[in-house]
């Protein structure tokens, strides 16, 4: 092992700030179903009608071409990013 000084530890820890990037988008089919054995969270815009409506236009897209999401997040500050794929859902209300 190399020993490093405790000046320079601080300097190569990680660090990450609460974010939610796209980073692309993807046919729904081009993602294998087997992917999302993980945890299921939700999108949800903030109390804002422009972020509502630029939300709502996204997930419009997506369902209407048949499309997913891809994004980069990390939802608390200094955790490891995670990958994540956001796919549309229409609810119909009765």
């Amino acid at each position: 092992m190399v020993p490093i000084p405790e000046v320079l530890q601080d300097k190569l820890k990680y660090t990450s700030e609460k974010c939610m990037r796209l980073l692309c988008f993807a046919e729904k089919k081009a993602v294998p179903r087997h992917f999302f054995m993980g945890s299921v969270d939700m999108v949800i815009a903030h109390d804002d009608n422009n972020d509502k409506t630029a939300l709502a236009a996204i997930i419009r897209a997506l369902y209407e071409l048949d499309k997913v999401a891809i994004i980069r997040y990390c939802y608390r500050d200094n955790l490891a990013p995670k990958l994540a794929c956001l796919i549309p859902r229409k609810k119909i209300f009765f």
